[in-house]
């Protein structure tokens, strides 16, 4: 059975370059959308908040299946801190707030 030839007057898409795109970490992180369990952990925390306002928890301590980034957000968003184990595939980032560094020579 002989193989069939592309047309010649198909539109062939070009190959992308290999790596990531240049800038595609540089955007501002999305609103997450939070699954169910981080819903009901999110409920009970209000709850628990609103009974324990005499005490002033600042802090929060949960298991390390909550080191990510939609849980932290979760837990900022109460005004509380988070102390857990990180998971190896989180990626949270502090925003870089100094000047920008000169290259070179610096002038006289």
């Amino acid at each position: 059975m002989p193989k069939a030839e592309p047309e010649s007057g198909s539109l062939l898409q070009p190959k992308r370059p290999r790596g990531r795109p240049k800038g595609s970490k540089n955007h501002a992180k999305p609103e997450t959308g939070l699954s169910p369990l981080l819903q009901l952990l999110g409920a009970m925390l209000t709850t628990l908040h609103l009974q324990l306002t005499y005490l002033q928890v600042k802090h929060i301590v949960l298991h390390g299946y909550f080191g990510n980034y939609p849980s932290i957000w979760l837990v900022q968003q109460m005004g509380l801190h988070i102390i857990s184990k990180m998971k190896c595939n989180a990626a949270l980032y502090l925003p870089y707030t100094s000047d920008k560094l000169r290259r070179g020579p610096t002038p006289p």
